[in-house]
């Protein structure tokens, strides 16, 4: 398996377009590269694979692997 893109989550309705999301690049610790809502998620961001997902509050925390 070569791993899931965010776009297919998108795509199978898995997450609610209206969920706060905020994406990650590499770790949590960082900033977030996005932060807001899923119907808002930048096109470049989608097409990542994700390498994790954490619950903070009501935000669903994403993070992407690159490369």
């Amino acid at each position: 398996m070569t791993g899931v893109e965010l776009v297919d989550l998108l795509s199978a309705g898995a997450i609610p377009i209206d969920q706060k999301v905020e994406i990650y690049l590499l770790s949590y610790e960082k900033a977030a590269a996005f932060s807001g809502i899923c119907k808002d998620i930048p096109d470049g961001y989608k097409n990542f694979k994700i390498n994790g997902l954490s619950a903070k509050g009501d935000v669903l925390r994403i993070r992407m692997r690159i490369g």
